[in-house]
């Protein structure tokens, strides 16, 4: 298992300030977002910053869906960004792809309506990514069709690529109402690629600060360092482990700035104890 950090929570930092904090929490890659982090132009020097502080750059985020509008130039949009990702992971040699559904803005529709036009629209993308040998992982959401693990696991088989597999973040489901651990792993675990790791607990007015608040989630909850919360990572590690899961854990706090050093730390160093257990 590779330990990386998500470098989304860096927006509007320069790409060796991200490289140079990798390197001091211990990591060894990077997840970079295309929209935060990574425009093309800037493939040569993510090429020297990954050579010069040896971390690697191990999926790209598109923080995108096919889904995002049925307005045709928004559509494009998305559309553009999909090509640029999958563009951008073959000149980084990042083997990952992380995408999304959005599937909360059908709310009302029909599932099989979900999946039929979710995987018409992404047919192309997926053509391409089987060409290139690049997965694209869908992230389970705290919300819509990814919510739940019978969910997303129905719209990764509904799809039917291998190129297509899942981005498991059981934070996302406590957050969204499901057991993210055990249950969703065991659901999922015959597709899960990639995982992303964050730990939330609910938020307690009296106890907790307002400004910790995590208001995009569907429980009052705020994020904590990686094995202070809800989430059985103990359990969780033990099982990967134990199952010769190979792919990368990636770091990603959702906390406040003056809170994110520790936490990203505190994250590599609790990955690490686990893995030398």
């Amino acid at each position: 298992m590779k330990i990386g950090i998500m470098a989304g929570e860096f927006v509007g930092k320069p790409l060796s300030m991200i490289f140079a904090r990798a390197k001091e929490y211990g990591a060894e890659a990077v997840e970079l977002v295309l929209q935060d982090n990574l425009p093309l132009s800037q493939v040569p020097e993510v090429k020297s910053l990954s050579k010069q502080f040896d971390i690697e750059v191990c999926a790209i985020n598109n923080r995108a869906s096919v889904l995002m509008a049925d307005e045709e130039t928004k559509l494009q949009e998305a559309r553009e960004i999909f090509t640029e990702s999958i563009t951008m992971a073959v000149e980084l040699a990042a083997p990952i792809i992380v995408t999304y559904t959005y599937s909360d803005i059908m709310e009302g529709a029909e599932e099989q309506d979900i999946l039929d036009k979710y995987a018409s629209r992404l047919e192309p993308f997926i053509k391409r990514c089987e060409k290139e040998g690049i997965t694209l992982a869908i992230e389970n959401e705290p919300c819509g069709l990814t919510q739940t693990a019978r969910g997303v696991r129905r719209l990764v088989e509904y799809i039917g690529s291998p190129r297509v597999r899942i981005n498991y973040d059981p934070d996302n489901f406590y957050n969204g109402g499901e057991e993210g651990f055990p249950y969703s792993y065991e659901m999922l675990k015959d597709f899960i690629v990639y995982v992303h790791a964050k730990d939330s607990t609910k938020y307690i007015e009296n106890l907790h600060s307002p400004e910790e608040q995590i208001i995009h989630r569907y429980i009052d909850a705020l994020c904590v360092p990686i094995g202070q919360g809800a989430i059985n990572w103990e359990g969780l590690m033990r099982r990967l482990k134990a199952d010769g899961y190979d792919g990368s854990i990636v770091i990603e706090p959702h906390t406040r700035p003056e809170k994110m050093d520790h936490t990203f730390m505190a994250g590599v160093q609790y990955i690490k104890a686990k893995l030398a257990e």
